[in-house]
C-alpha cells in the first residue's frame, strides 16, 4: 500500500465523498455503464473502481481509474463515435505512486483504503 498514513483529516474526508461518487458513477449510473463494461473487460473480476482523475472534453473523456486496489487504467472514451475503440492503458501502481504530488498521494491512499474496505466487505 502506500507510505502516507490516514489522519481522518477534512482533506482525506473530502476525497472519500469524491471517490464514492465516482465509484457509485461507475457501478449505479447509466452514464457510467460503458466505463464499467470497459473496466470490466480489463480485469478479471470487476470489484471495486475509484476515478483519480478525469479530464471531460467536447470530443473525448479521460479517466484515470484504479480497479480493485491491484489495476490502474487510463481510459479515454470517444463521445463523438460511441462505437469507437476506447483507448485503454494499463499503468504500473508503483511507479505511479513514485510520481504523484503530497495531495494526490492521500487522494489515491484514500481510494486504496475504500477499495480494501469494499473487497473485505464483498468476502
Amino acid at each position: 500500500m502506500s507510505r502516507i498514513k490516514l489522519k481522518g483529516t477534512h482533506t482525506e474526508q473530502e476525497h472519500a465523498a469524491k471517490l464514492k461518487e465516482s465509484r457509485d458513477f461507475i457501478f449505479n449510473s447509466k452514464a457510467g455503464a460503458r466505463l464499467k463494461s470497459i473496466l470490466a473487460s480489463e480485469c478479471t473480476e470487476l470489484k471495486t473502481a475509484y476515478i483519480l482523475d478525469s479530464i471531460p472534453d467536447e470530443d473525448e473523456d479521460i479517466y484515470l481509474v484504479s480497479v480493485n486496489n491491484e489495476n490502474l487504467l487510463s481510459v479515454e472514451l470517444d463521445q463523438v463515435d460511441l462505437s469507437a475503440s476506447p483507448i485503454i492503458e494499463h499503468k504500473d501502481l508503483g511507479n505511479y505512486k513514485k510520481h504523484l504530488r503530497k495531495g494526490d498521494q492521500i487522494k489515491l491512499t484514500v481510494a486504496m483504503e475504500l477499495g480494501l474496505n469494499a473487497i473485505k466487505k464483498a468476502q
